[in-house]
């Protein structure tokens, strides 16, 4: 499967890059979040076994609100996620996501993104 664009990295190179140069204040929150999106860049995108998403998502605070049609609906704060599942032959996956933070398993999640979440 694809990777992350080499438009995101190349966006977060440059945030990293302008911040370092004083150009920008980030939080360090900010400057974790633009590091772990980088090191995302370079997951591949591979499906992800449904429990193991929804472990990650519970333990880093994300609450399911909503379930319909393999759609499930996070939130967090004002944040949302969105994963989608499907049955295949190992059990339910996870096969695409939008709006899912880098941060979760190593990027795998963030990796499964569609294309227009990531503009």
């Amino acid at each position: 499967m694809a990777k992350l664009t080499k438009e995101l990295q190349r966006n977060c190179i440059a945030a990293l890059r302008n911040a370092a140069k004083g150009e920008f204040q980030f939080s360090p929150q900010r400057m974790y979040d633009l590091a772990d999106a980088l090191a995302a860049c370079e997951v591949e995108a591979e499906t992800v076994m449904w429990c193991e998403a929804y472990d990650a998502l519970f333990a880093a605070g994300w609450t399911r609100i909503l379930w319909v049609n393999g759609e499930h609906t996070f939130v967090r704060g004002d944040r949302v996620c969105y994963v989608w599942s499907i049955e295949g032959d190992a059990g339910i996956v996870i096969t695409k996501t939008r709006h899912c933070p880098p941060s979760l398993l190593d990027g795998r999640l963030a990796a499964l993104n569609e294309e227009a979440s990531r503009g």
